[in-house]
């Protein structure tokens, strides 16, 4: 499965660069715009770099580089994101609709701002899952700090889970889009569009509640956090990126008419399929389901309380214990 998935990400990925390439005078050459257009420009070079080294051998990957590596993806593709809101971010939207995928639509700064949102929770994201590889865990969960073993004693992880969700104390400061207002209204709802806007609200919900919150919680208790620089984890996270920033990259090339709408739906149907089957993977790896099906509970019965959800999660899984966690 994993093999599909990085052979469909490397197609995506090299059939976006070879758009890139081909009209870069128009995309990055000109004045206007230029902060997004470099940093834009990067990110796909960076992501490009990332993904070919799927291709490598997989226990040669290098824990510093690979980390090096996720951090300045993180960076440029928030600093990407904030330079559209800044540089683009003043025209106004004149139609009814929306979002990626509609040709009638414009990516609006509200949508650019909330996308921000989230590549700093994928910065924190990583960063905690990097930090939580230093501590040393014992056989039934007991974490001891490799550089100062005895201090801190327990409690480390979670400082470090606290830390990866904490920018969602500052959620309200960003704008919030529904994903129901791209496929509700007058339109057949069972169009390919609306469909596709409905299939992205279910992965969303399934991202945040398994591969955000249940994911860190896993990796949080667990005797065996997950080996980051190895194939499974990278192909997942490099999908996850892919799916964050391209999309609207995609979305671009067919207003300019550099590709054609059909052309850019088969391409986003393509990283989904991608995308899906290397979560998938991460999902049975990497997350323990009653975990993530305790955050999903939380998340509807509790909402918008994202950082308490989460650590009465952690608690409660670390009083039930942590060698029943993978019986």
């Amino acid at each position: 499965m994993i093999a599909a998935a990085i052979l469909i990400l490397a197609i995506f990925v090299g059939i976006v660069c070879s758009f890139a390439l081909r009209h870069a005078d128009k995309l990055f050459v000109p004045r206007h715009g230029r902060k997004h257009r470099i940093a834009g420009a990067a990110y796909v070079c960076w992501l490009a770099l990332g993904v070919a080294g799927l291709f490598r051998d997989d226990v040669a990957a290098s824990r510093t580089r690979t980390a090096a590596y996720d951090v300045v993806l993180a960076l440029l593709g928030t600093v990407s994101t904030f330079s559209a809101a800044h540089d683009f971010g003043g025209r106004r939207l004149t139609s009814k609709v929306s979002g990626v995928l509609d040709d009638k639509s414009l990516v609006t700064r509200s949508e650019m701002l909330e996308h921000g949102f989230y590549q700093l929770l994928n910065l924190a994201q990583i960063l905690g899952l990097y930090a939580q590889s230093t501590c040393t865990r014992g056989p039934r969960g007991i974490f001891l700090f490799k550089r100062r073993r005895g201090t801190a004693r327990g409690w480390l992880p979670f400082v470090i889970l606290g830390f990866q969700t904490a920018p969602w104390l500052y959620r309200k400061a960003f704008p919030v889009n529904s994903f129901s207002a791209n496929y509700t209204g007058d339109s057949d709802p069972w169009l390919f569009i609306n469909v596709m806007y409905r299939i992205k609200k279910y992965q969303y919900v399934f991202y945040k509640n398994a591969l955000l919150h249940g994911l860190n919680i896993t990796t949080c208790l667990s005797s065996t956090p997950p080996r980051i620089q190895g194939r499974r984890f990278r192909t997942y996270w490099l999908c996850l990126n892919a799916a964050y920033t391209h999309e609207f990259f995609l979305q671009t090339l067919v207003k300019r008419r550099l590709l054609e709408q059909r052309s850019m739906l088969r391409l986003n149907w393509l990283l989904m399929v991608g995308s899906s089957l290397a979560a998938v993977e991460v999902l049975r790896h990497h997350v323990d389901w009653r975990i993530a099906l305790a955050s999903l509970a939380f998340n509807f019965a509790n909402r918008k309380h994202d950082v308490a959800n989460t650590l009465c999660i952690a608690f409660a899984f670390s009083v039930w214990g942590h060698d029943r966690l993978h019986a």
